[in-house]
């Protein structure tokens, strides 16, 4: 099963490290989800990684109980999510960590999506957001990005993903 892990702003991939090498078995994945998007330096768009989901990190375990305790020998922020009401950890339900493997495959890594625009709608013409048009709650054409509503945790999170824009062919 899947569980999120908050951490430090900017400390993602620091905090990842750590368990890995400090807590985590195995068996276990530690991860954080990455997005591929176009940045402008100078005059040219250029492709870069960057974290999806500031401040989280992602555990896949069986053994959540055990991996909470191995996280307290751990020199980082990090705290597992729990349900409401504070008592167990809360994990992803099967919907949502099925959504995030689909964008992310296995490299958790969100590749940049192609669309184009017909009036003021998109559409995605390939990549991982192909058949998301609906969940898009924002576009910035400037910046080459848009807002995917993706529910975590029963809560919608609007994540800003990278969009190539591609002329209709």
């Amino acid at each position: 099963m899947w569980y999120v892990i908050q951490t430090g702003p900017g400390r993602e991939f620091i905090a990842v490290e750590k368990i890995l090498s400090e807590a985590a078995l195995e068996d276990e994945k530690i991860f954080t989800m990455t997005s591929i998007r176009m940045i402008r330096e100078g005059k040219n768009w250029v492709k870069r990684k960057i974290v999806a989901f500031p401040k989280y990190i992602f555990a896949e375990t069986d053994d959540i109980e055990g991996l909470m305790m191995r996280l307290k020998n751990v020199k980082e922020m990090t705290k597992v999510l729990k349900e409401a009401g504070g008592e167990r950890p809360a994990a992803l339900t099967p919907k949502e960590e099925q959504l995030l493997k689909h964008l992310g495959g296995e490299s958790h890594n969100i590749d940049v999506s192609e669309g184009y625009m017909t009036g003021d709608r998109l559409i995605i013409s390939g990549g991982p957001m192909m058949g998301m048009s609906g969940d898009i709650r924002w576009i910035n054409r400037r910046q080459h990005t848009v807002g995917v509503a993706v529910s975590l945790m029963g809560q919608e999170v609007v994540v800003k993903l990278g969009l190539e824009y591609v002329e209709k062919g």
